[in-house]
């Protein structure tokens, strides 16, 4: 029987960017966004799927796995790759899906970053917002900016993270990485503990509940930077996400925060490419001036779509313009816009007038 290093090894030489260990089914990978059976190994046995996950895991990990019914981890092997594992007890056993972390850190240049976005790491303080479906690749355009401000300035960066997927290695920055369940029992305790260690910039995983949106916002007031993450596909989301958080007698107050605190929010959505070559980002890039301050201020999100298309000349733009702009340049086909768009109506009149 096959061992799951084994199938790890044969993921990344398939070019797989996930990995779908189900028992009783054919092992399945995902590349460029298009599910397919990994070569060379027949379905597993619910049996033989437990064995290879739990051998994999050391006791506490385990006990929690037990515990909890599910499990978050990574997992790696050496010279070839590092995983992120998704465990998960279902009606036939255990299953997971592991998912590829690049092997080095990306450049902006590697992303195909706009200015607007690599500028973002160039800020004193606030909060800025990178957000996104699962395996929309924020953690990817996390990473690639924290390393820039890594590269590029002498301050103290602080990680709070569900799980620690890129390891940064010092250069011009002081860098402390902790991972929740092992260096910290909640978002909300550690996120109070970073400005007690003189922090200027903080990542956080993900804002996904009200003590982590409170705690977050209290530490941008407070003078760091602050980059996080939330599951939204656009701007206007993104914020009406953080106030809802909140009960409706806070909702006022937190509109108030969100608009003294926010710089910046970058929505990513993947799509194939035209040439089957694998994914290509699409973005919403909105940055706060004081129309989108005053709408966030005021509760008038809807007015920051408006906001946006007028700004266009500082570098932002939304995310169905984003998706024009690659079907014209011949990266992303008509269909796969259409597909992912917000507005197919308005979509459908841009697309008509592409050649």
């Amino acid at each position: 029987m096959p061992e799951l290093a084994d199938l790890l090894r044969a993921a990344v030489e398939q070019r797989a960017n996930e990995v779908f260990i189900v028992p009783d089914q054919p092992l399945r990978i995902k590349r460029a966004g298009v599910l397919t059976e990994l070569a060379g190994f027949g379905p597993l046995p619910a049996s033989e799927v437990a064995r290879l996950l739990l051998s994999n895991l050391y006791e506490e990990q385990r006990r929690l796995l037990q515990d909890n019914l599910e499990l978050d981890c990574s997992m790696g092997i050496p010279q070839v790759a590092r995983f992120r594992v998704s465990i998960t007890t279902q009606a036939r056993g255990l299953q997971a899906v592991a998912h590829l972390i690049p092997a080095t850190i990306p450049t902006p240049e590697d992303l195909h970053l706009p200015e607007a976005v690599t500028n973002l790491a160039s800020l004193a303080r606030g909060l800025v917002l990178i957000t996104g479906g699962m395996g929309s690749g924020k953690s990817t355009l996390l990473a690639c900016l924290i390393e820039r401000i890594n590269q590029t300035r002498d301050v103290h960066i602080v990680t709070v993270e569900d799980l620690i997927e890129y390891y940064f290695t010092p250069r011009n920055s002081v860098i402390c990485q902790r991972e929740m369940g092992t260096h910290a029992k909640s978002y909300a305790q550690a996120l109070k503990s970073v400005l007690k260690q003189s922090a200027d910039v903080v990542l956080v995983g993900e804002i996904r509940d009200r003590d982590t949106a409170d705690a977050a916002l209290h530490l941008a007031e407070s003078g760091p930077l602050v980059f996080a993450t939330l599951p939204t596909t656009d701007s206007m989301h993104t914020v009406e996400r953080i106030v809802t958080m909140f009960p409706p007698e806070r909702q006022r107050q937190a509109q108030l925060r969100l608009a003294s605190t926010l710089k910046g929010a970058v929505s990513q959505i993947l799509l194939p490419r035209a040439d089957g070559t694998g994914l290509i980002a699409a973005r919403e890039i909105m940055l706060m001036n004081l129309g989108i301050e005053t709408a966030v201020r005021e509760g008038k999100t809807p007015q920051i779509y408006g906001a946006i298309e007028a700004a266009t000349k500082l570098g932002m733009v939304n995310m169905d313009k984003s998706i024009v702009r690659l079907v014209a340049k011949k990266l992303v086909t008509r269909e796969a816009a259409l597909e992912k768009c917000h507005r197919p109506d308005e979509m459908t009149s841009a697309l008509s007038i592409i050649k």
